[in-house]
């Protein structure tokens, strides 16, 4: 005679029940409980949302994802971490989420991100679990209308600047003396720059760009 154990209840889609024959042992039969579970946990994470995105305006993260059609949960909570393991809560949507009937967005704004850097974010879909993790940087230039990291450098960095209309854009680097060390061109919002063969020092920079009437000019100290 099989025996049949109904072990918890699953969101609204039901009970995740396994079959167990009567000379199982108890530890088998967990074992075989919990290889379930696990492989559910991560099936359900992964089918339930159809997309999460999220992109970068005027320093703000503007997250947007969709539940697919017949998949629900009870709430959802967005969180966001700096390093990818510890997330805290930002904010919240109350009540069942997604539908029976039909796909379903939701989209939330992180106003206040982390500037300079990375920025992890991840949903709690209610019962169900946890979403997949994604990243974005997010940039905030000085009142210069740029931002060099790092600086110093040792290696290479990057140079951030506007570039709305993603045009070419020109940069010159210079020598405390005068002469030009580089020349680079980008489509780009950002430069990156290999320094690895100059000597260490101050080093200044032109940028040309068809959103600025005057080339931004800063300088990068090589280590």
């Amino acid at each position: 005679m099989l025996r049949l154990f109904c072990a918890f209840k699953v969101g609204i889609q039901g009970y995740f029940c396994i079959i167990a024959y009567p000379l199982m042992k108890i530890k088998e039969t967990f074992l075989l409980l919990l290889l379930f579970c696990t492989a559910f946990a991560a099936t359900s994470q992964q089918t339930i949302l159809d997309r999460f995105q999220a992109n970068v305006r005027n320093g703000q993260v503007f997250l947007n994802w969709t539940i697919i059609q017949g998949s629900t949960c009870n709430g959802i909570n967005i969180m966001r971490s700096i390093d990818s393991l510890n997330f805290f809560e930002i904010g919240d949507i109350e009540g069942v989420c997604g539908s029976l009937l039909e796909p379903v967005n939701y989209n939330f704004t992180d106003r206040k991100p982390f500037a300079n850097r990375k920025n992890f974010y991840r949903l709690e879909l209610g019962d169900v679990g946890s979403s997949k993790i994604i990243t974005i940087e997010v940039i905030s230039l000085n009142d210069e209308g740029f931002y060099v990291f790092p600086n110093p450098v040792d290696i290479t960095t990057r140079i951030y600047f506007t570039n709305s209309r993603f045009q070419i854009a020109e940069l010159k680097l210079f020598n405390i003396n005068g002469a030009m060390g580089q020349q680079l061109f980008s489509q780009d919002d950002f430069f990156d720059l290999d320094l690895s063969g100059f000597n260490a020092g101050m080093y200044f920079f032109l940028i040309y760009t068809q959103d600025n009437s005057s080339p931004l000019s800063g300088k990068i100290i090589v280590q």
